[in-house]
C-alpha cells in the first residue's frame, strides 16, 4: 500500500509527471531558440541539472510550486552553493546557528544569537501547524 505510489508504472502514469515534464520542455525549447538566436554557448551539464530539478520539484511538489531554474538559474546557484557548504562542514545540516550566524554576518557582524528567538525557531508553536 505504501510502496504503490512510488512505482515506476505509477510515476510513468502520473498527469502530475506530465504536466511537470510538459512544462519543462517548453522552457528548455525557448531557452534553446533564444541559445540559437544568439548563438550562446550552453553549459549542457548546468541545463540538465536545472531541468531535473524542475522535474523532481513538479512532480514531488506540484507544478504551481515548482522551481524554475531554466528560466531563472538564481535558485539552482544558491542551492548548489548551499550543498557545497554543507559537504564541507556536516554541522550545518544537524543544526540552525548557520543561517543566524548568515544573517548576523549581513548586518553587520557577529550579533549574539537571541536564545527566545532561537527556542521558537527550534521548537515552533503548536498553533504554526495545520490542523
Amino acid at each position: 500500500m505504501l510502496s504503490h505510489p512510488y512505482s515506476n508504472s505509477y510515476i510513468l502514469n502520473s498527469q502530475t509527471l506530465e504536466t511537470a515534464l510538459s512544462r519543462v520542455k517548453r522552457h528548455l525549447r525557448e531557452g534553446m531558440t533564444e541559445w540559437a538566436r544568439t548563438d550562446t554557448s550552453v553549459d549542457v551539464y548546468h541545463q540538465a541539472k536545472r531541468c531535473m530539478l524542475d522535474v523532481a520539484s513538479g512532480w514531488l511538489f506540484g507544478v504551481e510550486n515548482a522551481t524554475d531554474t531554466l528560466r531563472n538559474p538564481g535558485f539552482e546557484i544558491a542551492l548548489t552553493t548551499l550543498a557545497i557548504a554543507s559537504n564541507q562542514n556536516p554541522h550545518i545540516r544537524t543544526c540552525l546557528e548557520w543561517p543566524m550566524n548568515y544573517f548576523s554576518s549581513l548586518i553587520g557582524g557577529n550579533a549574539p544569537l537571541d536564545s527566545d528567538a532561537r527556542d521558537q525557531w527550534e521548537t515552533p508553536d503548536e498553533t504554526f501547524f495545520y490542523q
